[in-house]
């Protein structure tokens, strides 16, 4: 069992097996290729694939701004120290499987909501897509276009049991080959269609780490997200209590 190992910071990891009922009542890893797009408020044009009966974004989401046109911020420089912005609420710390976001004792306008491209280059964002503190993907707002959301814990648990649960659904979501994934690209297949990419993540400290090597999503529960790697065929369910401000992916799903 692997872990993202993050300077100065432990963490709880867990490959879980998901029982038939947190799964989509469909075929079992059904999978519908979909040509439908869907477009977000910067004008990012996504495809999208059905897995069940969910449909998700086949690409990380690359916004700049929420749903209401409102600009998400990044930091200058992007490799700012923003780890004194760090709080956290005991009581969601306590629990990830809460929807309700953390309440830390610090304004609304100011926590730390923030998006990068992968070492602030943009020709990054472009092809991995933008890193968002979990503060930024689950604002009131809204960071998918209208009709799609954030994925809860639950609709992740439903495309990883599809895939046949934690121990291959890594292999199945992940890009095949090495052109977005570090040698040697473990069990990829790419047999949902996900198409996941190595997007790596962005730390505490401004440092990124990870391009091709992992690939990380938030959920809509606090601080708690997805992550694969390119040396496993395994998904990994992570949860730190000092993670909201860390720089992970977003994929959307359809409401």
């Amino acid at each position: 069992m692997k872990t993202i190992i993050f300077s100065g910071l432990l963490g709880l990891v867990s490959i879980t097996c998901f029982s038939q009922e947190n799964k989509t009542v469909t075929p079992a890893g059904a999978l519908a290729l979909s040509s439908e797009t869907v477009t977000d408020i910067d004008g990012n044009i996504y495809q999208t694939v059905q897995v069940g009966g969910q449909l998700w974004m086949k690409e990380n989401l690359r916004t700049t701004r929420y749903r209401n046109g409102d600009p998400i911020p990044t930091t200058n420089p992007p490799t700012l120290d923003i780890s004194s912005q760090l709080k956290t609420d005991p009581l969601a710390a306590s629990d990830y499987s809460q929807p309700s976001a953390p309440k830390p004792n610090q304004p609304a306008d100011q926590l730390p909501k923030y998006q990068w491209a992968y070492d602030g280059l943009e020709k990054n964002a472009a092809v991995y897509g933008r890193l968002y503190t979990w503060y930024a993907a689950g604002d009131e707002r809204h960071i998918c276009p209208d009709g799609w959301h954030l994925p809860s814990d639950k609709e992740w648990n439903s495309i990883v049991g599809l895939r046949g649960g934690n121990v291959t659904a890594g292999g199945q979501l992940k890009e095949t080959g090495t052109e977005h994934w570090a040698e040697p690209n473990v069990g990829a297949t790419n047999e949902s269609g996900f198409s996941a990419r190595g997007a790596g993540g962005r730390n505490l400290d401004g440092t990124f780490s990870g391009l091709g090597k992992y690939a990380a999503w938030w959920t809509s529960s606090p601080s708690a997200y997805r992550h694969i790697e390119h040396d496993e065929p395994y998904t990994f369910r992570n949860y730190y209590y000092s993670s909201p401000i860390y720089g992970f992916s977003v994929r959307c799903i359809k409401d």
